[in-house]
């Protein structure tokens, strides 16, 4: 599948004024890819953090800003080979 969006560690794929996303690496291949999610002030809040797909699947990540053990990177898996991310947006849930 082709089409996707852009990916690399210094594109950005969502942004709003407490946070930003950028997709450090997506094989697809393999169908696993690292995110980043880089907070722009402290407190940021409760976000669902969602991937989208070329092959239907999506991946939903809970983002708790005010959470200290958030990891540095978070995993991507998608279950179909050959897959491409064509969109990623967030929604401030709190």
């Amino acid at each position: 599948m082709t089409n996707g969006i852009q990916i690399g560690p210094n594109v950005v794929q969502f942004e709003d004024p407490f946070i930003e996303i950028r997709i450090l690496a997506f094989s697809p291949f393999t169908g696993l890819g690292d995110l980043v999610v880089e907070k722009r002030q402290p407190n940021v809040g409760f976000y669902y953090i969602n991937i989208s797909f070329a092959s239907g699947d999506s991946v939903r990540l809970d983002y708790d800003g005010a959470n200290l053990n958030n990891p540095d990177t978070w995993e991507l898996r998608s279950s179909h080979r050959n897959d491409t991310i064509v969109r990623v947006w967030a929604t401030k849930v709190r």
